[in-house]
């Protein structure tokens, strides 16, 4: 199907450099097979750097982070980011968070969308 209103505004969001989600988790397979460190390190964990999850159909995946510590995409982007580090979110307000999280909540199998490089390279 297509995008709501919502998941077009996020999907903008999420691909532009000034929020930088796709640096990490780009298109097709919304990762990039790396390991960052985005703020999420707890006292236990042996180190601050965590595999980038595809974000392919991440709509069934909660909870989510490493730990498992966030209930909700929501919380990812506010929460557990207070430093920018998983994604530079702090800047936006609400409405831009729920379009972002209605883009990620969009992201079904490889090829749903018809997303590929120079589709999402047009729209930022």
């Amino acid at each position: 199907g297509s995008l709501t209103a919502s998941a077009r505004r996020g999907k903008k969001l999420f691909h532009s450099e000034k929020v930088g989600c796709a640096a990490c988790h780009p298109a097709p397979l919304f990762t990039d097979g790396e390991r960052h460190d985005v703020g999420t390190k707890a006292p236990y964990d042996k180190t601050s750097r965590f595999d980038t999850p595809s974000l392919i159909e991440v709509y069934r995946t909660a909870p989510y982070l490493h730990d498992g510590s966030a209930a909700t995409l929501r919380e990812v982007l506010t929460e557990d980011n207070k430093k920018d580090k998983h994604g530079v979110t702090s800047h936006l307000s609400d409405k831009q968070i729920h379009d972002l999280v209605q883009y990620m909540l969009s992201l079904d199998r490889i090829g749903t969308q018809n997303i590929n490089t120079a589709h999402t390279q047009q729209e930022k």
